[in-house]
């Protein structure tokens, strides 16, 4: 499903919701999560998990996390 078909579900979903409602929400949530996400600190997402983007020196390696913050 694309951003747009998206919008559309859940408009279709929620009858007293337009399309042009629906697409500002979502896009506003995206930008603060956007913004979120920038600022390195750990960001919830429901029924996906934890995220933190860091920027660190490496060799180029990309190296993911688990609990507790282990490699």
């Amino acid at each position: 499903m694309n951003h747009t078909q998206r919008i559309a579900h859940v408009a279709r979903q929620r009858r007293s919701l337009t399309k042009a409602l629906v697409r500002e929400a979502v896009e506003r949530y995206l930008e603060a999560l956007a913004a979120e996400i920038a600022s390195g600190e750990w960001v919830d997402l429901p029924g996906i998990g934890k995220i933190q983007v860091i920027q660190e020196e490496a060799n180029g390696v990309l190296t993911s996390f688990g609990k507790n913050s282990q490699r």
